[in-house]
């Protein structure tokens, strides 16, 4: 049965994707398959949820660390020691980090994965100087992507349909419940859901700021000792 749990659910959905709609016609599926859908207050919440507005489609940013190419590195790469070739090649990336190309800082990571700083504390400290405000740069600049796309996409406004699927459900679900009891109840868990969705949601907010704010402090100290 489609129960008052699954409704839940997706009242709490904090950003309503195509993969949402693959939830709903799960869920179709299954109502179809055991012939538990057949009210109206439960088909017209199946309606009216897929009407709610999607969310913006956003690429993900692409850091230097998480691609294909840094782990190619790590398993080509047995050097411990930066080579003679490595050493020029470093010598010659721009001095800004903001200039250095998302392939060069790709080939970066890789060689800071790769050098030990136990076997070799002079490769690894030359390889962290240049590849550290790099990689600061691209982890506030993901950081702040992150939370660009959270805050364009506000969680759905709930039909009220869903109200009444919830409290049809509730009153399946406990025969001895008044009506009346049903929508009372089924009030307060709705309100529950959105409640706790958006306490997830601001605390994904405070996380990236979080995380922005220390990379910019992370950053200035790094620059105060360069001075």
């Amino acid at each position: 049965m489609v129960n008052s749990q699954q409704i839940l659910e997706l009242a709490g959905t904090s950003r309503w994707t195509r993969m949402t709609h693959g939830k709903l016609d799960a869920l179709e599926r299954f109502a179809s398959t055991t012939r538990t859908w057949e009210t109206a207050s439960r088909r017209k919440m199946l309606d009216d949820l897929r009407q709610v507005p999607l969310a913006p489609r956003s690429a993900g940013y692409v850091h230097p660390e998480q691609t294909a190419g840094v782990q190619s590195y790590r398993r080509e790469s047995g050097a411990t020691e930066l080579t003679p070739a490595e050493l020029v090649w470093l010598q010659r990336l721009p001095l800004e980090p903001e200039r250095v190309s998302h392939g060069d800082a790709v080939r970066l990571a890789g060689m800071a994965a790769t050098i030990d700083r136990q076997t070799s504390p002079s490769s690894h400290q030359l390889v962290q100087s240049v590849w550290g405000p790099v990689k600061e740069l691209h982890d506030h600049q993901q950081a702040a992507h992150e939370l660009e796309v959270l805050r364009a996409s506000p969680p759905p406004k709930l039909p009220a349909s869903v109200l009444d699927a919830l409290t049809e459900a509730l009153t399946e679900e406990n025969p001895d419940w008044p009506l009346a009891g049903a929508q009372e109840r089924a009030l307060e868990l709705l309100g529950q859901q959105i409640n706790e969705r958006d306490r997830y949601l601001a605390a994904a907010e405070r996380a990236l700021q979080e995380r922005i704010t220390a990379v910019e402090n992370a950053a200035s100290e790094r620059t105060a000792l360069v001075r």
